[in-house]
């Protein structure tokens, strides 16, 4: 329910910019971020006793409790260097896009995703078990079930891909308009609009388009 949550507030955070509320679209978007913070930041911290003093009611910190405590204050400062980092670009990201500056615009927003994709990963402790492996040999069914997704992933593409210049033969009217606007972004990708005229749609969608049409090198 945080992580929803957080994700309601960071939508109306960015519907209320869109309006011109910008003193009540930054507070709302750091409200949805902390949301999605506190629900990743349930961690357990080991503890041991010392040997020596097996009966104290408290419990001491030995010398890898310890190790692992300065550990997990480094990630936590770390987790919350980045939640600022974050927000600075996605504050500037805004600004910049208001200025139609959009190649730094994009910029600052990919790197803003970036580093609040870490933080969770951060908050969570990135250290592992060592008696735990980090790969299960067992072939189990979930592993089955992925690798059989992952195939018909790749399936999926390499028919989707093959001859994409000549199928399918024709395209509805919308996705035809998706890729030639796609094909204005692959040819000037720093001036890529946040919103398509012609559908009012973002054009984020289309950016993985624009990629595959300079992989493909096919001006399709």
């Amino acid at each position: 329910m945080s992580i929803l949550s957080g994700l309601a507030f960071i939508f109306v955070s960015v519907k209320l910019w869109d309006y011109g509320l910008y003193l009540i679209s930054l507070p709302t978007f750091f409200v949805g971020i902390i949301a999605i913070l506190i629900s990743a930041n349930k961690y357990s911290l080991p503890l041991r006793r010392r040997d020596n003093c097996p009966r104290t009611t408290g419990v001491s910190l030995g010398s890898e409790s310890s190790k692992i405590l300065w550990l997990r204050l480094t990630e936590k400062a770390a987790g919350w260097f980045l939640v600022v980092v974050s927000a600075i670009l996605s504050i500037s990201g805004f600004m910049l896009f208001d200025r139609a500056a959009h190649g730094a615009a994009w910029a600052s927003y990919m790197f803003s995703m970036l580093a609040i994709l870490v933080v969770p990963f951060l908050f969570r402790g990135l250290t592992v078990s060592a008696s735990k492996p980090l790969i299960n040999s067992r072939l189990t069914i979930p592993v089955l079930v992925t690798f059989l997704i992952i195939g018909v992933v790749i399936l999926g593409f390499v028919l989707r891909v093959y001859n994409i210049s000549e199928l399918p033969a024709g395209l509805w009217y919308d996705e035809a308009d998706n890729i030639i606007r796609a094909g204005q972004i692959h040819a000037s990708p720093l001036n890529t609009p946040v919103f398509v005229p012609s559908t009012h749609l973002p054009s984020a969608f289309l950016v993985p388009i624009a990629m595959l049409q300079e992989l493909t090198g096919v001006p399709w």
